[in-house]
């Protein structure tokens, strides 16, 4: 039996992102310095501007913007598709934040 593949194009609201943004950032503070969890900081992402975000890890920095924000939510929905459901259905957490951010930033997860 083939498999069925459908094109699904949803709304996130700004509201949402600014939400999931704020869980990202206090998710994340384990591997990054970040000031997602400012609504200054979110307010700047969504207006089209760019914030930065240091990674203790690599020791490198990394901009952070609205293309990013596209780009994680749907690299989230095809490789972490419960992560994604979570956003969806509003149960998401600072786990779902973290899992948002890596994908944004590294095309993956890499932290855990």
């Amino acid at each position: 039996m083939g498999k069925i593949i459908l094109e699904v194009k949803i709304r996130i609201s700004d509201e949402d992102i600014k939400d999931l943004l704020d869980t990202a950032g206090r998710g994340a503070k384990y591997w990054c310095d970040n000031e997602l969890d400012f609504e200054s900081e979110t307010d700047k992402v969504i207006a089209g501007e760019t914030v930065k975000i240091y990674d203790r890890e690599s020791e490198e920095w990394f901009s952070f913007n609205l293309p990013k924000v596209k780009k994680g939510l749907t690299l989230m929905s095809i490789a972490r598709p419960q992560t994604f459901a979570d956003l969806i259905t509003k149960e998401y957490d600072q786990f779902t934040g973290d899992v948002f951010l890596q994908m944004c930033l590294f095309d993956d997860v890499i932290y855990s």
